[in-house]
Parts: structure tokens; sequence; C-alpha cells
């Protein structure tokens, strides 16, 4: 086994245990890389989509500001809500959905893109 595939076991083992212990803070940095490629695909479009750019840079904003302010960025709401698993289920819940409109809407403007943009 090489040294690349030792790097990679281990950053392997390292998201499961993030994902076990911080499943809020994972979901977030899951959102915030979704969101990522759909900025990507929305700018790397051609067409007139400004309105489109500059909303989902203003999106994008809240979202990271939200993440900071409530310690998903950082683990520490994982560790608030561990008491109030209620709680931390809805959160999970919108975290999941919002993901999920995301990669729709990065699969709506891919649809749309001309042929270089799509995967």
């Amino acid at each position: 086994m090489d040294v690349r595939e030792d790097s990679k076991e281990l950053r392997s083992r390292n998201n499961r245990a993030v994902r076990a212990n911080a499943p809020l803070a994972a979901n977030f940095e899951d959102c915030l890389q979704a969101f990522d490629r759909l900025r990507a695909t929305i700018y790397s479009s051609k067409k007139d989509l400004e309105d489109e750019h500059n909303l989902g840079e203003d999106c994008y904003s809240r979202l990271r500001t939200w993440g900071h302010g409530s310690g998903a960025s950082s683990r520490a709401l994982d560790h608030r809500l561990r008491k109030s698993p209620q709680l931390g289920t809805s959160t999970l819940d919108l975290l999941a959905e919002l993901q999920s409109i995301l990669q729709e809407g990065e699969q709506h403007f891919l649809q749309k893109a001309p042929a270089r943009l799509t995967r």
C-alpha cells in the first residue's frame, strides 16, 4: 500500500468519526459544499444569470453566518444539542433538505447549461 492509499484511508476514517461525533457540523459542511457547486454552476453559465448569482451569493453568505453564529461550523452546535435529541434531529433534517434543494438547483442549471458544463 502506498502513502496516498494510507492517506486516503486515514481521511476516510476521520470523516466517519466526525460524522459519528458531530453530524450537524458534517451536514453543515455538506451544505456549504453543495452551495459551492451550485454557485460555480451558475457562475460558469454563459446565460444572463446576474440576479441568480447575486441571490446565491447572498444566501451563501447568510448560511455561513448562521453556521458560525450557531456553532454548526465548529461542532459547538452538536455539543449544545446533545441533550436535546429532538432539536438535533430537526436541525439535521433541515440541513438534509437544504442540501437536497441545492443539489436539485445545481442539476437544474446543469441541464439548461451548454454541454461544456455537464459532468
